[in-house]
């Protein structure tokens, strides 16, 4: 099927740097062949937005009335009590309790640490001067496990775990009864399918306001828990849960489009691996790219913050006003 792009979502995402597509050089890190797929983790969030654009799960129109929304009103979200949200695991590639309990506590323990007051390193290759450190900021978002216990002998926070040895390429198969297992009550809890996935579907998490029966976030069981290759340190779920909390990837939809958070530079294409000390964007201006932050694509070890703008954005999708109001009686508090 042929993608049609909505004119007005190409002028919304290109609001900061209008004119610009991949910059006028090639980035050698963006991935665009299955060597580097293999090679490096693959979120694929803006290819599973533009499949639900495509089968009619998520309305562009709406898509682009509810961005714009976000965009004018987050910015000026205050950031004031704590919060807290049930997580549920679906594990559908091991039967293994024992490494699934490990999995789930270190999970855990790394969004807390995440979410919370970020651990800045002293001295910091990536960020010389220290702007980037500057912007970090504690979320105010706790996880924790929810009390639901599904057919796993009563463990909290665990509604399925089975063995399933094919993998997955089906974006929303894993959710339906029958063939997986279907989210558990998704206005409020955040479901998260653990999978082998078929390289071509990759990790993704569904953006706020789509449907409640494909709602949650699916990642590779390579890279959950303690991860392998040098995604180790639990990066990748705290990435999707930002995607899940209405982040955008600093590399936006398409290349050099915005990821509607002022305080953040944009990026022409995912940075991966361990970059030079500083790496610069292709995109207008040629900024330096925000290597550091979570929702970027470096190794884990060098990920360690949230900007105040994508926390406002995040606690705004769970206010009264936004997508997610449903987690929280958190209302809109103004600066």
């Amino acid at each position: 099927m042929r993608r049609t792009v909505h004119p007005m979502m190409i002028s919304l995402l290109r609001s900061r740097y209008p004119g610009q597509d991949r910059g006028d050089r090639k980035n050698p890190y963006y991935l665009t062949d299955i060597d580097t797929i293999l090679e490096y983790r693959n979120y694929t969030n803006g290819a599973y937005q533009q499949f639900q654009f495509d089968h009619k799960l998520i309305s562009q129109d709406e898509w682009i009335e509810n961005e714009l929304k976000i965009r004018a009103e987050s910015p000026s979200f205050e950031i004031q009590e704590e919060i807290t949200l049930d997580l549920v695991f679906h594990i559908l590639h091991t039967t293994d309790m024992e490494k699934v309990q490990e999995d789930i506590d270190f999970q855990l323990e790394v969004l807390n640490q995440d979410f919370g007051s970020p651990t800045i390193p002293e001295k910091d290759p990536h960020d010389p001067d220290g702007k980037f450190q500057s912007l970090a900021t504690d979320t105010g978002i706790r996880f924790k496990r929810s009390e639901y216990a599904g057919e796993t002998d009563g463990i909290a926070g665990v509604a399925t775990i089975m063995d399933v040895k094919e993998k997955w390429a089906d974006y929303n198969a894993m959710k339906k009864q029958g063939l997986g297992s279907p989210p558990v009550s998704p206005t409020n809890t955040i479901n998260i399918w653990v999978i082998s996935t078929d390289e071509s579907i990759g990790s993704y998490a569904q953006s706020p306001g789509g449907p409640p029966e494909t709602d949650g976030i699916v990642i590779d069981q390579r890279w959950f828990g303690r991860g392998s290759m040098t995604y180790t340190g639990g990066k990748t779920l705290t990435h999707l849960v930002g995607n899940y909390l209405g982040l955008i990837d600093l590399w936006g939809l398409y290349p050099c489009t915005d990821d509607g958070v002022e305080d953040t530079p944009i990026h022409n294409a995912p940075n991966l691996g361990d970059p030079t000390p500083i790496r610069i964007s292709t995109c207008i201006g040629y900024p330096a790219a925000m290597v550091v932050n979570f929702m970027d694509n470096t190794d884990d070890k060098n990920m360690y913050m949230f900007t105040r703008g994508q926390a406002q954005r995040m606690r705004y999708i769970l206010s009264t006003p936004g997508l997610r109001s449903d987690f929280t009686t958190l209302k809109s508090a103004r600066q």
